[in-house]
Protein backbone atom coordinates (compact mmCIF):
# COMPACT_ATOMS: atom_id res chain seq x y z
CA UNK A 1 0.00 0.00 0.00
CA UNK A 2 3.10 2.40 -0.83
CA UNK A 3 4.57 3.65 -3.39
CA UNK A 4 8.12 1.89 -5.50
CA UNK A 5 10.33 4.63 -6.22
CA UNK A 6 12.48 3.91 -8.64
CA UNK A 7 15.52 6.34 -9.98
CA UNK A 8 16.30 5.84 -13.26
CA UNK A 9 18.40 7.06 -16.27
CA UNK A 10 16.03 8.65 -18.75
CA UNK A 11 17.79 6.75 -21.79
CA UNK A 12 17.07 2.91 -22.17
CA UNK A 13 17.04 2.05 -18.91
CA UNK A 14 13.49 4.17 -18.49
CA UNK A 15 11.86 2.26 -21.78
CA UNK A 16 13.41 -1.24 -20.46
CA UNK A 17 11.52 -0.70 -17.38
CA UNK A 18 8.53 0.13 -19.01
CA UNK A 19 9.26 -3.05 -20.99
CA UNK A 20 9.64 -5.46 -18.04
CA UNK A 21 6.70 -3.67 -16.29
CA UNK A 22 4.35 -4.31 -19.25
CA UNK A 23 5.35 -7.93 -18.89
CA UNK A 24 4.54 -8.32 -15.68
CA UNK A 25 1.29 -7.21 -15.86
CA UNK A 26 0.46 -8.24 -19.57
CA UNK A 27 1.33 -11.91 -17.60
CA UNK A 28 -0.46 -11.44 -14.36
CA UNK A 29 2.90 -12.36 -12.40
CA UNK A 30 1.77 -8.94 -10.67
CA UNK A 31 -1.31 -7.15 -10.51
CA UNK A 32 -2.17 -3.59 -12.26
CA UNK A 33 -1.04 -0.61 -10.36
CA UNK A 34 -0.43 2.80 -11.69
CA UNK A 35 2.83 3.64 -13.02
CA UNK A 36 3.55 6.70 -13.16
CA UNK A 37 6.93 8.40 -15.70
CA UNK A 38 8.19 11.44 -14.01
CA UNK A 39 10.78 12.22 -16.08
CA UNK A 40 10.58 14.89 -18.97
CA UNK A 41 13.61 13.95 -20.98
CA UNK A 42 12.53 10.09 -20.26
CA UNK A 43 9.39 11.01 -21.89
CA UNK A 44 10.96 12.81 -24.60
CA UNK A 45 13.03 9.97 -25.52
CA UNK A 46 10.61 6.77 -24.88
CA UNK A 47 8.47 9.38 -28.04
CA UNK A 48 11.68 8.82 -29.87
CA UNK A 49 11.73 4.76 -29.46
CA UNK A 50 8.00 5.09 -30.83
CA UNK A 51 8.78 6.99 -33.78
CA UNK A 52 11.48 3.96 -34.29
CA UNK A 53 8.81 0.68 -34.22
CA UNK A 54 10.67 -0.78 -37.51
CA UNK A 55 13.96 -1.17 -35.72
CA UNK A 56 12.49 -2.94 -33.00
CA UNK A 57 13.01 -6.82 -31.95
CA UNK A 58 11.32 -9.12 -32.91
CA UNK A 59 9.90 -10.23 -29.90
CA UNK A 60 8.68 -6.78 -29.25
CA UNK A 61 7.40 -6.59 -32.93
CA UNK A 62 5.20 -9.80 -32.30
CA UNK A 63 4.06 -8.34 -29.03
CA UNK A 64 2.71 -4.80 -30.93
CA UNK A 65 0.86 -6.79 -33.32
CA UNK A 66 -0.57 -8.74 -31.00
CA UNK A 67 -1.77 -5.73 -29.49
CA UNK A 68 0.68 -5.45 -26.96
CA UNK A 69 2.58 -1.94 -26.40
CA UNK A 70 4.84 -2.70 -24.01
CA UNK A 71 5.81 1.56 -24.08
CA UNK A 72 2.18 2.62 -23.71
CA UNK A 73 -0.70 0.79 -21.41
CA UNK A 74 -3.56 1.31 -19.65
CA UNK A 75 -2.47 2.58 -16.37
CA UNK A 76 1.19 4.18 -17.10
CA UNK A 77 0.76 8.14 -17.16
CA UNK A 78 3.09 10.82 -18.23
CA UNK A 79 3.65 13.05 -15.87
CA UNK A 80 4.96 16.31 -18.42
CA UNK A 81 4.37 19.37 -16.15
CA UNK A 82 6.48 20.46 -13.06
CA UNK A 83 3.46 21.34 -10.54
CA UNK A 84 1.87 17.67 -11.79
CA UNK A 85 5.00 16.27 -10.40
CA UNK A 86 4.51 18.11 -7.02
CA UNK A 87 1.05 16.96 -6.44
CA UNK A 88 2.01 13.29 -7.72
CA UNK A 89 4.32 13.61 -4.22
CA UNK A 90 1.49 14.18 -2.24
CA UNK A 91 -0.55 10.96 -3.60
CA UNK A 92 -0.42 8.42 -0.81
CA UNK A 93 -0.42 5.99 -3.45
CA UNK A 94 -0.19 3.13 -4.28
CA UNK A 95 1.66 3.77 -7.33
CA UNK A 96 4.94 3.27 -9.01
CA UNK A 97 6.90 6.03 -10.07
CA UNK A 98 10.01 5.95 -12.01
CA UNK A 99 11.99 9.60 -12.10
CA UNK A 100 15.45 10.50 -12.57
CA UNK A 101 18.26 11.19 -12.51
CA UNK A 102 19.40 7.37 -12.29
CA UNK A 103 22.07 7.83 -9.09
CA UNK A 104 19.63 10.42 -7.18
CA UNK A 105 22.01 13.45 -8.51
CA UNK A 106 19.26 15.62 -9.43
CA UNK A 107 16.14 15.79 -11.11
CA UNK A 108 12.19 15.17 -10.35
CA UNK A 109 13.62 11.97 -8.22
CA UNK A 110 14.79 14.29 -5.87
CA UNK A 111 11.32 15.18 -4.36
CA UNK A 112 10.28 11.93 -4.31
CA UNK A 113 12.50 10.80 -1.91
CA UNK A 114 12.51 13.68 0.23
CA UNK A 115 8.68 12.74 0.48
CA UNK A 116 9.02 9.19 1.18
CA UNK A 117 12.61 7.74 2.47
CA UNK A 118 11.03 7.81 5.72
CA UNK A 119 7.99 6.09 5.53
CA UNK A 120 8.25 2.24 5.52
CA UNK A 121 5.42 1.18 3.73
CA UNK A 122 7.52 2.63 0.59
CA UNK A 123 10.44 1.07 -1.55
CA UNK A 124 12.70 2.43 -3.21
CA UNK A 125 14.17 0.16 -6.13
CA UNK A 126 17.81 1.22 -7.57
CA UNK A 127 17.86 -0.38 -11.06
CA UNK A 128 21.73 0.43 -11.54
CA UNK A 129 24.90 0.99 -10.30
CA UNK A 130 25.07 3.94 -7.68
CA UNK A 131 28.72 5.35 -8.14
CA UNK A 132 30.63 6.66 -4.48
CA UNK A 133 29.93 10.07 -3.42
CA UNK A 134 26.39 9.85 -5.16
CA UNK A 135 23.11 10.15 -3.23
CA UNK A 136 22.11 6.75 -4.48
CA UNK A 137 24.89 4.87 -2.97
CA UNK A 138 24.29 6.70 0.69
CA UNK A 139 20.77 5.54 0.71
CA UNK A 140 22.16 1.75 0.18
CA UNK A 141 24.33 2.20 3.06
CA UNK A 142 22.02 4.23 5.15
CA UNK A 143 19.08 1.68 4.72
CA UNK A 144 20.36 -1.43 7.22
CA UNK A 145 20.54 0.61 10.23
CA UNK A 146 17.69 3.55 9.15
CA UNK A 147 20.19 5.83 8.90
CA UNK A 148 19.56 9.35 7.97
CA UNK A 149 20.74 10.76 4.40
CA UNK A 150 20.81 14.50 3.49
CA UNK A 151 18.50 15.95 0.70
CA UNK A 152 19.15 20.02 -0.07
CA UNK A 153 20.44 20.55 3.51
CA UNK A 154 17.68 18.09 5.31
CA UNK A 155 18.17 15.23 7.19
CA UNK A 156 16.12 12.84 6.23
CA UNK A 157 15.47 9.02 7.85
CA UNK A 158 15.82 6.51 4.83
CA UNK A 159 12.60 3.71 6.92
CA UNK A 160 11.60 2.74 3.28
CA UNK A 161 12.57 -0.59 2.13
CA UNK A 162 15.77 -0.05 -0.39
CA UNK A 163 16.20 -2.83 -2.90
CA UNK A 164 18.87 -3.20 -5.97
CA UNK A 165 18.39 -5.03 -9.00
CA UNK A 166 21.93 -6.05 -10.21
CA UNK A 167 21.35 -7.25 -13.75
CA UNK A 168 20.06 -4.43 -15.74
CA UNK A 169 23.37 -2.78 -16.36
CA UNK A 170 23.86 -1.50 -20.11
CA UNK A 171 27.13 -1.32 -19.46
CA UNK A 172 29.62 -3.57 -21.35
CA UNK A 173 31.91 -6.06 -19.08
CA UNK A 174 35.41 -6.59 -19.16
CA UNK A 175 35.70 -9.06 -21.80
CA UNK A 176 32.90 -7.19 -23.86
CA UNK A 177 34.98 -3.64 -23.57
CA UNK A 178 38.30 -6.16 -24.52
CA UNK A 179 36.56 -7.85 -27.46
CA UNK A 180 35.49 -3.95 -28.72
CA UNK A 181 39.15 -2.70 -28.58
CA UNK A 182 40.54 -5.38 -30.35
CA UNK A 183 38.63 -3.91 -33.39
CA UNK A 184 40.26 -0.77 -33.44
CA UNK A 185 43.46 -0.40 -35.86
CA UNK A 186 46.61 0.45 -34.34
CA UNK A 187 45.78 1.03 -31.14
CA UNK A 188 48.67 1.21 -28.39
CA UNK A 189 47.17 3.24 -25.61
CA UNK A 190 43.99 2.95 -23.79
CA UNK A 191 43.06 5.94 -20.87
CA UNK A 192 40.77 4.49 -18.39
CA UNK A 193 38.87 7.99 -17.14
CA UNK A 194 35.23 6.44 -16.16
CA UNK A 195 34.78 3.82 -13.39
CA UNK A 196 35.85 3.12 -9.93
CA UNK A 197 39.87 2.76 -9.16
CA UNK A 198 39.82 -0.80 -8.24
CA UNK A 199 37.72 -2.04 -11.17
CA UNK A 200 40.11 0.49 -13.66
CA UNK A 201 43.45 -1.44 -12.17
CA UNK A 202 41.54 -4.47 -12.47
CA UNK A 203 40.90 -3.54 -15.83
CA UNK A 204 44.47 -2.67 -16.80
CA UNK A 205 45.71 -5.60 -15.39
Amino acid sequence: RGKVIIPSFAIGRTQMLLYYLDGLFSSGAIPPVTVALDTPLGLAITETYDKYRPLFDKETLTRLEEGDDPLDWEGLFSVERGRDSYRLVDDPGPYIVIAGSGMCQGGRIMRHLAAGLDDAQNTVLFVGYQGHGTLGRRIQRAAPDGDTVRIDDEAVPVRARVETLRGLSAHADRRELVDWLRCIPGLRRVALHHGEADAQRAFAT
